[in-house]
C-alpha cells in the first residue's frame, strides 16, 4: 500500500499544477499491482483517466473498484510467452470485463513476446490516443 500511496501523492501534485489533464497510469510486471490498487482507492480511482497493464497481473476486484465505476479504460499488452504472468489468464481477465458490459478496454497479445516484450514495443501513440477517445 505503501507504493500505491506514494503514487496517488504524485497524481495528486501534478493533478493540481494541471488541473484538467488526462491522468494515464502504466504498470508493468509486478507493478500491475499499483496500477489495481489506485483504481480501487476513493480518491485516485476517481481521478485516474486510463489504466495500462504491461505484461502484467490481473485483479478481480477491479469489477467492483471506483474506476471501473466510472469506466476507466484499460489496455492490456501481454506477450505469448511470458513465464511471469501466463498470457491465457491475463486474456481471461480481459474476458471477464468484457462480460460485464460493453467495457473500454484493448488486449494486445504480442506473439512470441516474452516477459518484457510489451513495455519495448507497444504503440503508445496509438494507444494513448485510443485512451483519450475513451477516458471519463
Amino acid at each position: 500500500d505503501k507504493g500505491a500511496a506514494q503514487v496517488a501523492a504524485l497524481i495528486e501534485h501534478y493533478a493540481q499544477q494541471s488541473p484538467g489533464a488526462k491522468i494515464f497510469v502504466a504498470c508493468g510486471s509486478m507493478g500491475g499491482m499499483i496500477c489495481w490498487k489506485l483504481a480501487d482507492r476513493k480518491d485516485t480511482g476517481s481521478r485516474i483517466n486510463g489504466l495500462l497493464l504491461l505484461g502484467s497481473l490481473w485483479d478481480d476486484s477491479f469489477l467492483t473498484s471506483p474506476a471501473f465505476k466510472r469506466r476507466v479504460p484499460v489496455f492490456f499488452g501481454q506477450g505469448s510467452h511470458d513465464v511471469v504472468f501466463p498470457v491465457e489468464k491475463q486474456e481471461a481477465f480481459f474476458r471477464s470485463i468484457l462480460a460485464k458490459k460493453s467495457y473500454p478496454t484493448r488486449f494486445v497479445r504480442f506473439e512470441t513476446g516474452t516477459h518484457g516484450t510489451p513495455i519495448r514495443m507497444v504503440d503508445w501513440r496509438g494507444t494513448l490516443n485510443w485512451m483519450l477517445t475513451k477516458a471519463p
